[in-house]
């Protein structure tokens, strides 16, 4: 017989973990886990914490809605919304070989992301609609 001891979900790519006591599932698998992405400003390629390790600092808890509130030691808490409309302000990303086109989260958590990562990040959204 198997047993569960833990459950954790990664709500933005490559950032820390969010314990959690249940689970649900949509389309995507685990609601909420790798919904959200950092992304190099300049190209779209994906960050992971192989590449910068601090990211492993950065907590993320996901609500019910889509959103998210990050947070990281020296920074204020922010939250982040998921965009009203998933069909604009699109943002050409790369993970790993595939591209696709994902809603942008806006000026704001880009500028908070940006400061936190140490270079132009902009942080995306990827809906159901848009998976890879």
């Amino acid at each position: 017989m198997l047993r569960l001891s833990s459950l954790y979900r990664f709500p933005l790519k490559s950032c820390k973990a969010e314990s959690m006591q249940r689970a649900s599932f949509d389309a995507l698998g685990l609601a909420g886990d790798r919904r959200w992405m950092l992304v190099d400003a300049s190209n779209g390629r994906f960050f992971t914490q192989r590449a910068l390790p601090h990211m492993s600092q950065l907590s993320v808890l996901w609500n019910a809605s889509g959103g998210v509130t990050l947070s990281a030691p020296g920074f204020e808490p922010l939250d982040v919304a998921v965009p009203l409309n998933i069909d604009l302000n699109l943002r050409g990303v790369t993970v790993w070989r595939d591209s696709l086109q994902v809603p942008d989260a806006g000026d704001e958590a880009a500028e908070w992301v940006s400061r936190f990562i140490g270079k132009p990040t902009r942080m995306v959204y990827l809906p159901a609609e848009r998976a890879r």
